[in-house]
Parts: C-alpha cells; sequence; structure tokens
C-alpha cells in the first residue's frame, strides 16, 4: 500500500508529459490526397475574405474530355459535384474546398 502511494504522490508532482505532435498523431501520416493523374487545375491566389469570414481563391480548372461527365453532372444538379482538394505543390496535405463558377 505504501508502495503505491509513493508512485501515486510521484506521478501527481512529476512535470506534465508535453502534448502530441500533430504530425505524429495516427502514425505521421494524413489522409491520401489525388495524385497528378487526377490534376484538374490550379489556384492563383488564395486569401481570408473578411466580408465572408472564410477563405477565397481564384483559379483555373481544366474541363478536358475525362472531365467533362463531371461538368454535365454539375450542369444537371447545381448543388452536387462542387467538391475538390486543394493542396500545396509538393505536400500531402489536402483541404476540401467549394468551388462555383465565376
Amino acid at each position: 500500500m505504501e508502495a503505491r502511494q509513493r508512485l501515486l504522490a510521484r506521478e501527481l508532482v512529476a512535470a506534465p508529459a508535453p502534448p502530441p505532435n500533430a504530425l505524429d498523431v495516427g502514425g505521421g501520416h494524413h489522409a491520401l490526397v489525388p495524385g497528378a493523374a487526377d490534376l484538374v487545375g490550379f489556384v492563383s491566389s488564395g486569401s481570408f475574405c473578411l466580408a465572408d469570414g472564410r477563405a477565397a481563391a481564384i483559379g483555373s480548372i481544366a474541363v478536358g474530355s475525362p472531365r467533362r461527365g463531371v461538368l454535365a453532372d454539375v450542369r444537371a444538379d447545381p448543388r452536387e459535384g462542387r467538391l475538390c482538394v486543394v493542396r500545396n505543390a509538393g505536400e500531402n496535405v489536402g483541404w476540401l474546398a467549394r468551388w462555383e463558377a465565376v
């Protein structure tokens, strides 16, 4: 019993463990993002829009033959198919974004 009390006292007065590194959580891996074969466009500029309270970016989307089916679906139902993954070049971390034609 005395050994347990000493162990408990030692744990209570010890310095707290440092928080885990964000890159170490989940084995140091992030969710997979699409590769270069799935590239459909690029962002030329991006910033935080204070009026909307969210990020905004200007970019280009290529309308190639493999993507025409996707664009046809978007035209049929404007609420569907407006999501994409945005990531920095050379990085494995991506963010889900919603796109709209301007």
